[in-house]
């Protein structure tokens, strides 16, 4: 009686092209047919000129004006005036406003947070839904940029530590805000003098609309938050820098 060899791998034959090379080239053409099909879809909705989807809203422009109204009021604030308690009090004059330039350096655009679907329909009408081995690169080096600033910054940190061992152990060899010298100190209040003379043209009248202000700046004695909100408002901290092109 002939046995049967149920296992024996001499007399397998080895495999032609593998199925799975098969399948998956049968994939890849299903999912490109798929984007194609997808691609269609959008343009039949939106148009061949469909512009990216994303809507910029122009934030309300700060301008001289607007800084004007604001330091007329503050000042009021600061010397208790009578006129903060009166329901006809107008601070603010919209009218004035529209003769004055806007102070803003360049409009800005807040940004709409981009889900899957946003993505996946930027893809389809910018590639056509390819994607190609150098997109993958891109998010490798973007990720790779992002790990040496970290080693840049584990960098300091080490430098900082080693440079300032002599100090107490509660700043942990991070980063410290750099303590201003006199002279610079100096430098800062003459320029503070100098501006609050230039709102005026000269020293505080009794008529100056900034008089409460002026004095409450001008005080030596003026605490760390006052100081604080003087020296933002007299460098112009809220006006924002205009972006690299």
């Amino acid at each position: 009686m002939t046995k049967i060899k149920l296992l024996d791998s001499d007399d397998e034959a080895e495999p032609g092209p593998s199925s799975l090379e098969i399948n998956k080239n049968y994939a890849d053409r299903y999912d490109n047919w798929r984007r194609l099909e997808e691609l269609q879809k959008i343009k039949d909705k939106y148009g061949d000129d469909i512009d990216d989807t994303s809507s910029s809203e122009e934030e309300p422009e700060w301008n001289a004006a607007d800084e004007m109204h604001f330091l007329r009021t503050l000042s009021a604030l600061k010397s208790n005036e009578a006129s903060i308690y009166d329901e006809k009090s107008n601070f603010w004059d919209d009218d004035e406003n529209e003769k004055v330039k806007p102070r803003k350096k360049k409009k800005q655009e807040k940004e709409k947070p981009m889900y899957l679907k946003d993505y996946e329909r930027k893809l389809v009408l910018e590639k056509g839904g390819q994607i190609d081995e150098s997109d993958d690169e891109d998010e490798r080096k973007h990720s790779n940029y992002f790990d040496q600033q970290e080693q840049i910054r584990n960098a300091l940190r080490k430098a900082v530590g080693s440079q300032s061992s002599d100090e107490d152990d509660d700043s942990d060899g991070l980063l410290v805000p750099k303590q201003k010298t006199e002279e610079e100190k100096a430098q800062e209040d003459e320029d503070f003098y100098s501006w609050m003379k230039s709102r005026k043209g000269g020293e505080i009248g009794e008529d100056d609309d900034l008089k409460g202000l002026k004095e409450a700046w001008k005080d030596p004695n003026i605490d760390e938050s006052e100081k604080f909100l003087r020296d933002y408002l007299v460098n112009k901290d809220f006006i924002p820098e205009a972006e690299d092109q």
